[in-house]
């Protein structure tokens, strides 16, 4: 059979969505008088028309942060195997000595991977690098996302 014979069909399932990608979502929480920072890292959900919403996840995360204040500093490594679908995060717990106060710079460098296997299998290397200080004693927490980006 020649090959102009053979029929082709596509069909697009979308229904005419266009799905922008989406941001890797941090949330850095200081512990107020407990010594510890709260750090979670995760695709936040999305709401509208999703193909395969349980699909797309967040993988192999890597995290490593830096804590600097004063004449004091503190790097920290974590991972996690894990697989983190939409609207899960990755959460971790980073403690410092009492002798850290305010101002207290914390920087933190993300290296992980998106899985998805619509319209066809891939993954992909994402990361970002974060940073933000809490300046004094009232502050209680520093909530920010941030957009995608090369690690």
């Amino acid at each position: 059979m020649p090959y102009e014979q053979l029929a082709t069909t596509i069909v697009d399932i979308s229904l005419g969505e266009d799905i922008p990608p989406t941001n890797l979502k941090i949330d850095v929480i200081k512990m107020k008088g407990q010594g510890h920072l709260e750090i979670s890292i995760g695709l936040p959900e999305i709401y509208g028309t999703i193909t395969d919403y349980d699909l797309l996840t967040l993988e192999e995360i890597s995290l490593d942060v830096k804590i600097d204040c004063k004449d004091n500093s503190l790097l920290t490594h974590h991972a996690f195997n894990g697989k983190y679908p939409l609207g899960t995060s990755a959460k971790t717990k980073v403690f410092f000595p009492k002798s850290f106060d305010d101002p207290m710079d914390v920087s933190i460098k993300v290296d992980s991977f998106i899985h998805g296997s619509r319209p066809y299998e891939y993954r992909d290397r994402i990361g970002l690098d974060y940073t933000c200080t809490f300046v004094s004693a009232n502050q209680e927490t520093e909530t920010t996302e941030i957009e995608l980006g090369n690690a």
